[in-house]
C-alpha cells in the first residue's frame, strides 16, 4: 500500500564496483541479475526523515534496524554518524519520488548478501562489530557461499564479536592471520560454522544436545533463557544477537570464540592425547625433547605409532637422534611433501629423507620409507602426520602395510603300504585231501645235564662220529618220519 523503496546506484558507481554490465545482462546470468535487482528493493517507503525518527530514541551507536528486502534477505538501515545508510552504504540523494514509491541514489551498489557479507558490513554501520570474524574469511580466501556449496547445504555461522576476540589469545590470533598459517585459520573458521541453516529459536529448541561443526568438532548445545549457547569445556559462547538472513543461511554473533584443537593443542599434546602413540611420547619425554615439540614453531612431526616402535630395538643413547629424524622445521602438509620428491626433506638433525608418491592417483606419500597413513593433524605450533614405521631403523618383522609372503605348505609324504600279517601254516585245510599233522613243540632244556657241553663231544680223532643228546635225536627222528609220510 505504501509502495516500494528502490536503492539506485548511478552508472559511475557500477564502474567503481567493477561490475561487468554486458555479462550481467547475458542469458546465463539471469538468476543472479534478478537477485541483484531484488536486493535493492524494499516493500514500503522509507523516507530519510522517517528512518531518523525511528532511530531517534535509540542509544548512541545503536541507531539501526533490520528489514527484509524483496530478495528475502535482511537489510540493515542505519543512521549512525547522522548519515542514512542501507547495508552500510551511504545515501547520496534521498527521497526521490515516483508514482509507486521512492528511490534513493546510493554511493555504491548492493549485492545479494551471503553470511560472510554480513560479517563485513555489520562492522561498518552497526554496533555489532564482526570485523575480526570477517578477517578469517579473508585469510582463507573463501566466502560463505563457496563453503556452503562445498558441503552442499545452507550454513549457520557463529561469528565472535570483536569484544569476544579481546579475550582470545593475542599471540594465537596474530599468528593465525599470517599467510603460512592459513590452513589453521580455516580450521578456526570452520569450527564456528555448522549446517544446515538454523535460527536461534531453532537452536534453543534443540538444546540440550550436541552440535557438530564443519571441521568435525562436536560441542554441547545449551541455552540461557532464549539464547543458544555453545559449550566447549570452560568456553561458552552465547548468542545475544543474530538471525541475519542471507542467501546461504543465517549469521549469529557470539560473545566468546570457541577454540579448536588446532589452536589449543600443541604437536606434543596431539600425540599425547592419542593412546596409539604412547611409546612415541615416552621416548620424547625420555630424551628431553618435550619442551621443543610443545613450544617451538612451526614444526612438522612424522609420528610413528606404537606398532612401529614395538617392531624395533635401539639403545638408550640413540633415542634422541631417532626422534629428531622425525622432526622438521616448517609446515610440511601432505600436498607440500608430495611436491618435494626431487629434493627430499631434511630433518632437524640433518638427515635427508627421500619422498615417494605412489597410488593410482598418486595419493599415497612415503617419507624415508615410512608410509603416511593419516595426513595433516593440525596443532597450535605445527602439523603432524601418522606413519607406520620408525624411520632409519631395521625391523624384526615386515611393516604392517606390507603383507608377508604366504608360507608354502609342503607336499605330504606317501607312506608305504603296511606289510601283511604272517599267515600260519595250513591256516585252511589243504585242497589235496592231505591231513595236516601237528608237530610237538620244541621245549627248552630244563636240566643243565640235558645241555651238551664240550666235554660231551666225542673226540674227532677217535671215531669220527659225533654223538647227539637224546632230545635232539628224538626231534630228528620226528622230522624223518614226516618226510617218509609225505
Amino acid at each position: 500500500d505504501n509502495g516500494f523503496t528502490f536503492l539506485v546506484p548511478p552508472n559511475r558507481r557500477f564502474n567503481r564496483a567493477e561490475i561487468d554490465i554486458p555479462k550481467m545482462l547475458s542469458p546465463e546470468m539471469y538468476n543472479y541479475t534478478r537477485d541483484f535487482v531484488l536486493c535493492h528493493m524494499i516493500v514500503d517507503s522509507y523516507h530519510e526523515a522517517q528512518v531518523f525518527a525511528i532511530n531517534e530514541d535509540k542509544p548512541r551507536g545503536e541507531e539501526q534496524f533490520l528489514v527484509i528486502s524483496e530478495l528475502g534477505t535482511h537489510l540493515w538501515i542505519t543512521t549512525t554518524e547522522d548519515m542514512l545508510r542501507f547495508q552500510a552504504q551511504e545515501v547520496l540523494v534521498p527521497d526521490l519520488p515516483s508514482n509507486n514509491g521512492i528511490f534513493h541514489i546510493m554511493d555504491y551498489p548492493l549485492f545479494p548478501p551471503y553470511t560472510s557479507d554480513f560479517a563485513f558490513f555489520t562492522a561498518i554501520a552497526t554496533n555489532h562489530d564482526t570485523s575480526d570474524c570477517f578477517r578469517f574469511f579473508t585469510q582463507c580466501i573463501l566466502t560463505s557461499e563457496e563453503i556452503a556449496a562445498s558441503v552442499n547445504s545452507t550454513v549457520t555461522v557463529f561469528c565472535p564479536t570483536r569484544e569476544a576476540f579481546a579475550f582470545f589469545n593475542n599471540e594465537d590470533f596474530n599468528r593465525l592471520l599470517e599467510p603460512i598459517w592459513y590452513r589453521h585459520a580455516c580450521e578456526f573458521l570452520f569450527n564456528h560454522m555448522t549446517s544446515p541453516a538454523m535460527t536461534r529459536e531453532e537452536l534453543v529448541a534443540k538444546a540440550p544436545s550436541h552440535i557438530t561443526m564443519l571441521n568435525g568438532a562436536t560441542y554441547q548445545l545449551r541455552q540461557t533463557e532464549n539464547q543458544p549457547r555453545l559449550k566447549n569445556g570452560n568456553e561458552q559462547g552465547r548468542s545475544q544477537f543474530g538471525d541475519l538472513i542471507a542467501l546461504d543461511g543465517y549469521l549469529h554473533t557470539i560473545d566468546t570464540a570457541i577454540t579448536p584443537t588446532a589452536v589449543s593443542r600443541s604437536v606434543y599434546d596431539q600425540s599425547n592425547s592419542n593412546p596409539d602413540f604412547s611409546l612415541l611420547v615416552e621416548n620424547i619425554d625420555f630424551v628431553d625433547l618435550t619442551d621443543i615439540i610443545d613450544r617451538d614453531l612451526p614444526l612438522t612431526l612424522l609420528a610413528p605409532d606404537n606398532r612401529a616402535f614395538r617392531r624395533i630395538e635401539f639403545g638408550t643413547l640413540d633415542g634422541g637422534e631417532i626422534i629428531n629424524k622425525h622432526l622438521f622445521r616448517g609446515l610440511f602438509f601432505c600436498d607440500v611433501l608430495a611436491n618435494m620428491t626431487s629434493t627430499g626433506i631434511a630433518s632437524v638433525n640433518g638427515f635427508t629423507h627421500a619422498i615417494e608418491v605412489r597410488g593410482e592417483n598418486m595419493e599415497h606419500v612415503w617419507v624415508g620409507g615410512a608410509y603416511i597413513y593419516k595426513c595433516d593433524i593440525l596443532a597450535r605450533n605445527g602439523v603432524l602426520h601418522y606413519i607406520d614405521r620408525v624411520i632409519g631403523e631395521d625391523y624384526e618383522t615386515v611393516p604392517p602395510t606390507i603383507s608377508p609372503a604366504p608360507t608354502i605348505t609342503p607336499q605330504p609324504t606317501t607312506s608305504e603300504a603296511p606289510t601283511g600279517a604272517p599267515v600260519p601254516l595250513f591256516a585252511e585245510e589243504p585242497g589235496d585231501n592231505s591231513v595236516p599233522i601237528s608237530l610237538p613243540p620244541v621245549l627248552p632244556p630244563t636240566n643243565k645235564n640235558d645241555i651238551a657241553t664240550a666235554d660231551d663231544m666225542p673226540d674227532q680223532g677217535s671215531s669220527g662220529v659225533r654223538s647227539f643228546p637224546p632230545l635232539i635225536f628224538m626231534s630228528l627222528l620226528s622230522v624223518a618220519g614226516l618226510v617218509v609220510f609225505l
